[in-house]
């Protein structure tokens, strides 16, 4: 029978052993300088495995990363195709998502290359990358663009509109001389022709700055309402009816154009747009409200938002593509 005290010195012997023992390393056949590689060390007590692969890589990338990340965000669009054509590869894409809320450019430096996937056990896919490294631009919708907006979603009092159209000013243009129905409308400017076609589809004119001004200070409104009949020859029914007809203070029928033109950005710094704005009225008993409303301004969103990805491709040269990229 083995004496107490001998098998407590063993006890403490093991113990000591396994305490002043160095950890050491377990042979996986990998190099240590290979990150893609498991890093394994047997540690003294009891003679666990611990894993300490992401300690490694942590260790080999603090002073270096092991590949470049992050996304550069932009706020003008010259700096996001000067950046993408400083760090594009091969590989690299832009995407150009169209949304009406936050348009926007994003540069995928490290895209996939262009191939099917190839599946590899051990390996992976040969093709696949991270997608980190990446640029973005997000459209900065123009100060006028939000206001003339803004306002269609309104109905405005006379002095509202007075003083909207008095503050707003510099936004609003005279139509031209072939817009106002001079000259003939095959010898019409290039820029002026679609113009011509709103109003007549519309069944509108265009109406000058100093018009809306005048309307916008001195219009009275007053309703006159003529009874009109209409017999029915086959049954001898008589249908009765009342037409009104909006008039001045004067008591003359009102002339007022329901179209005008503003020039403005669709995005910071853009070019402008001629946009025809609709002009309308209503009449409830004593008072009359009015509505501005840009005519068809997807047109123009749409017509910037290409102008300027075009833009990109042709800088950048670029694969491009309508849509967001996935989620890195």
């Amino acid at each position: 029978m083995e004496h107490p005290e001998v098998q407590n010195i063993a006890e403490t012997m093991r113990q000591t052993v396994e305490q002043l023992s160095k950890a050491e390393p377990i042979d996986t056949n990998a190099d240590r300088t290979d990150l893609s590689a498991a890093h394994l060390l047997s540690l003294p007590k009891g003679r666990t495995v611990a894993d300490v692969t992401e300690q490694m890589r942590k260790a080999a990338t603090h002073l270096k990363p092991a590949q470049k990340t992050g996304t550069a965000k932009f706020e003008t669009l010259d700096s996001f195709i000067d950046w993408t054509n400083r760090f594009k590869g091969d590989e690299s894409v832009v995407f150009a998502n169209q949304s009406r809320q936050q348009p926007s450019l994003t540069s995928v430096i490290d895209y996939h290359p262009e191939s099917a996937p190839q599946l590899d056990p051990k390996t992976g896919d040969a093709n696949a990358r991270y997608c980190r490294h990446r640029g973005l631009y997000k459209f900065p919708v123009s100060e006028e663009w939000k206001i003339w907006n803004a306002v269609a979603q309104k109905t405005l009092a006379k002095s509202e509109l007075g003083e909207f159209i008095e503050e707003h000013a510099k936004d609003i243009i005279d139509p031209s001389p072939a817009l106002l129905g001079s000259g003939k409308p095959e010898n019409a400017e290039p820029w002026e022709k679609p113009l011509i076609e709103v109003a007549a589809k519309l069944k509108g004119r265009y109406g000058q700055f100093a018009r809306l001004m005048e309307m916008s200070r001195h219009l009275e409104i007053y309703v006159s309402s003529n009874l009109i009949t209409k017999r029915n020859p086959d049954d001898g029914t008589v249908q009765m009816s009342f037409e009104n007809e909006n008039k001045d203070a004067e008591g003359k029928p009102l002339s007022i154009p329901n179209l005008f033109l503003i020039a403005i950005p669709v995005f910071d710094q853009g070019v402008n747009y001629r946009l025809p704005v609709r002009f309308s009225f209503k009449k409830n008993g004593s008072a009359v409200s009015f509505r501005l409303t840009i005519y068809n301004p997807e047109a123009a969103f749409y017509d910037a938002l290409k102008e300027a990805v075009n833009t990109a491709q042709e800088k950048t040269k670029l694969p491009t593509f309508y849509g967001s990229p996935e989620t890195p």
